[in-house]
């Protein structure tokens, strides 16, 4: 009966280090996926930081230009206006 209780903590001890090393062996076979998509991650964040910078200045050339181009009109319209002599 004591031989049974030992080949039983020996299986049960092999099955444990089975586990603990095919653990060890996953970990550091995902490690270098872990790192890779963490630098795509960094990458994709820059590149979009990069992308950004751009189109908000040329939005705000955008928005400057349409609000000069009102304020020219208003101001034509305001000379013919008073050339016609319609301003109050």
């Amino acid at each position: 009966m004591e031989n049974g209780y030992f080949y039983l903590f020996i299986d049960l001890l092999g099955i444990l280090l089975l586990f603990l090393s095919g653990r060890w062996f996953v970990r550091r076979s995902l490690r270098p996926l872990e790192e890779t998509y963490q630098r795509q991650q960094d990458f994709v964040a820059a590149a979009s930081h990069e992308l950004r910078s751009p189109i908000a200045v040329i939005q705000m050339t955008a928005d400057a230009i349409s609000s000069s181009q009102q304020r020219i009109l208003g101001c034509f319209l305001l000379l013919r206006a008073s050339a016609a002599g319609e301003v109050p």
